[in-house]
């Protein structure tokens, strides 16, 4: 299936949040655009410390990268990409879809944190690679956990 029209929504519904999805794919579909909308809109008084956070998150973010209307408090993580071919196919797009909602995701604990219970934005990524450093651990633990069972079963 080939996409070529000029502009798509999703709006991807979660068990607590729904994150909507912007595509634009050009004209010639040979390039497009994921915007993922963060689901929470910074309050005035959040501006600055917000756009600190979002600083540090595109320091970290290997692909695309925050963007902070500070006029409205609107807050999206952008992907542009170059189709390798003639067309942009679903492929392409399952794949951009997955690199622009995971960051969001994965990082919506410190952008909440920050937007609205005043965390400071520097401890809120220290939390957040904390813990991330304690999810990888308890997943090599238990593949390391699984292994051994195998390893068990076969002799």
């Amino acid at each position: 299936m080939l996409f070529r029209s000029r502009q798509f929504l999703l709006l991807m519904r979660g068990d607590e949040v729904t994150v909507p999805v912007v595509i634009t794919v050009r004209p010639d579909g040979k390039a497009f655009r994921m915007e993922t909308k963060v689901p929470v809109m910074v309050p005035e008084t959040r501006r600055l410390a917000a756009s600190q956070l979002v600083a540090r998150l595109n320091a970290r973010t290997e692909r695309g990268h925050y963007d902070l209307d500070l006029d409205n408090g609107e807050v999206d993580f952008r992907i542009d990409c170059h189709a390798p071919g003639s067309v942009v196919d679903r492929r392409s797009f399952l794949v951009v879809l997955k690199m622009t909602l995971d960051p969001v995701l994965l990082d919506f604990r410190a952008l909440e944190s920050v937007f609205h219970r005043e965390a400071d934005p520097k401890a809120a990524i220290d939390a957040l690679e904390a813990a991330r450093s304690a999810a990888r651990d308890a997943a090599a633990r238990d593949a390391a956990a699984r292994q051994r069972k195998v390893d068990i079963e076969r002799e």
